[in-house]
């Protein structure tokens, strides 16, 4: 379990600042972030917040991408927004 942890640890680039007890509440808030945007569906960031109903949507969405999970992005119109959306067939299941 350990040597698990330090290899999610470093694979966020959180070697030497996230503790082993900080896991369980990072892995829970990607878990959520996958689990809404398995549906392949575009999703902003705020709306992301809003389901999750915490901050950090986008720092979590990047763990989904740093552990191999594809997310596509996209501008909204012409405004600095901008949509994000995973890849489907690499959605199966959980993720943890």
């Amino acid at each position: 379990m350990s040597y698990m942890n330090d290899r999610y640890i470093e694979s966020i680039g959180g070697k030497g600042i996230v503790r082993q007890k900080d896991i369980p509440d990072l892995k829970k808030g990607v878990q959520q972030i996958f689990d809404i945007m398995k549906d392949g569906r575009w999703y902003t960031i705020p709306q992301l917040r809003d389901l999750i109903k915490q901050e950090g949507a986008d720092r979590r969405m990047r763990e989904l991408r740093k552990v191999g999970i594809v997310v596509d992005k996209r501008r909204v119109n012409d405004s600095r927004l901008f949509e994000y959306r995973m890849d489907v067939p690499a959605t199966e299941g959980r993720l943890f």
